[in-house]
């Protein structure tokens, strides 16, 4: 039910489209691959954010990337509850435990539309956005495909 809720909140509630961007802000967690995954079936990326970033770098790399949903985990509420304000593109902040702005994971999917979204995604359209670490001056996103996905999963042995 996850990916699928998840896909249809952030495209239902939040804005969320195909060629939009969905972000985690957090460590490894199943959250983390929900939204990956929901990202892709309404055709959005992903993008995934180092959860050790300092506010004013996760500012920067949510406002390039035009995100307009964030999840996020506990080690990233004070960055997330310090940029609610700044960041106006963003209509939705998750809270993986319910600390911090917006709502809380868990009640977020299960208030979500029943209606399936039917996003066709082309091989070719964006999956994931990864940032750099910027070491010459600001971070840049490296971006893949789903083509690309695809191929780096199905030759990994």
């Amino acid at each position: 039910m996850g990916r699928d809720q998840l896909g249809r909140n952030n495209s239902c509630r939040t804005g969320g489209h195909h060629g939009g961007r969905l972000a985690y802000m957090g460590f490894n967690h199943p959250a983390l691959l929900e939204t990956f995954f929901a990202a892709g079936s309404i055709g959005a990326a992903a993008v995934l954010v180092n959860p050790r970033l300092r506010q004013a770098e996760v500012e920067y790399i949510l406002g390039d990337c035009g995100a307009t949903t964030v999840v996020f985990g506990q080690d990233q509420r004070e960055n997330a509850a310090g940029l609610e304000a700044e960041l106006t593109g963003v209509r939705s902040w998750v809270s993986m435990d319910g600390g911090g702005p917006g709502e809380e994971y868990e009640r977020f999917l299960a208030s979500g539309s029943e209606e399936l979204v039917d996003e066709p995604v082309e091989q070719d359209d964006l999956a994931l956005i990864m940032y750099t670490s910027g070491t010459t001056g600001r971070p840049e996103g490296a971006t893949l495909t789903h083509r690309t996905t695809s191929s780096t999963s199905t030759s990994t042995p």
